[in-house]
C-alpha cells in the first residue's frame, strides 16, 4: 500500500513542524548566548544590563513558546502513517466513496483514529455527523 501525503489548506505538515522546533532551539541557544555575553561586556552599564535581561526574558518566552506549540502539534497528529479527515472522507483516492462497505470502512477508520488519539473528540463528532449526513 503506498503512503498518500495529504495536507489540508493552512495546516502545517509534520515536517515543518519537527523544523520550526530545531530551528527555535537554535534561536534559543543563539539568544542565550547572546545575552549572556552581552551581560559580561556591560558590567558598568546597568541600563543596558537590564534592557539585556527583558531582550532574553521576551526572546527565550518566543523559542519556547514556538517549540512548545508545534510539539503540540505533533504529538496531536500521531504517526507518520495516519490518514487525514480528507482521506477518510474521500476514500483515500480523492474520490467521494460509495455503498455501504465504503461506509462502514470510514466510520471504522474514523473511530480507530479516535481512539488511537490522532484526531480530537470534536473533529470525531464533526466528521462522524458528515459521514452519517451522506446517502448510503
Amino acid at each position: 500500500m503506498s503512503k498518500k501525503l495529504s495536507v489540508k489548506p493552512g495546516e502545517i505538515t509534520r515536517s515543518a513542524s519537527t523544523a520550526a522546533i530545531v530551528v527555535a532551539a537554535g534561536f534559543l541557544v543563539f539568544g542565550l548566548v547572546l545575552v549572556t555575553v552581552g551581560f559580561r561586556e556591560s558590567a558598568n552599564e546597568p541600563a543596558l544590563r537590564l534592557l539585556l535581561l527583558l531582550f532574553g526574558v521576551i526572546w527565550a518566552a518566543a523559542c519556547i513558546g514556538i517549540i512548545v506549540f508545534n510539539a503540540r502539534l505533533l504529538n496531536r497528529k500521531g504517526s507518520a502513517g495516519s490518514q487525514s479527515l480528507f482521506e477518510i472522507e474521500t476514500g483515500g483516492d480523492g474520490r467521494a466513496g460509495e455503498g455501504a462497505g465504503d461506509f462502514d470502512s470510514r466510520l471504522r477508520k474514523l473511530e480507530g483514529l479516535r481512539k488511537e488519539g490522532l484526531i480530537t473528540e470534536d473533529e470525531y463528532r464533526r466528521k462522524r455527523g458528515e459521514i452519517m449526513g451522506q446517502k448510503w
